[in-house]
């Protein structure tokens, strides 16, 4: 089985069950694009097999994702993490001052 595109293509071996079912499974590129994908059995004394098929790739769209992502959990503890650090550091050095000021007025 290949897979033809602009990049290198990928051979890959088909394996089989015995029984005449033969697979193989691979990862799609990330991009956009045609690909077709070509399966040629040769074997001296056996009849040629052949055959091609074009498969249309569309990537989702930024807004067809999943709102939230599992495996960015850790990203958005340590946004939320320095949101609490920065608004706790704010308010601490907004009260100190306004506390240096109503004593230096008092």
């Amino acid at each position: 089985m290949c897979r033809f595109s602009l990049s290198p293509y990928v051979l890959k071996t088909l394996s089989t069950d015995k029984k005449g079912l033969f697979h193989t499974s691979f990862k799609v590129p990330d991009v956009y694009g045609v690909l077709q994908f070509k399966v040629e059995y040769k074997k001296l004394g056996y009849t040629k097999f052949s055959l091609s098929k074009q498969i249309p790739v569309k990537l989702y769209r930024h807004n067809e994702y999943q709102r939230f992502i599992p495996t960015a959990y850790p990203y958005y503890g340590a946004c939320h993490t320095s949101l609490f650090f920065f608004f706790h550091t704010y308010t601490a050095a907004k009260g100190a001052y306004l506390l240096c000021v109503f004593n230096a007025d008092g």
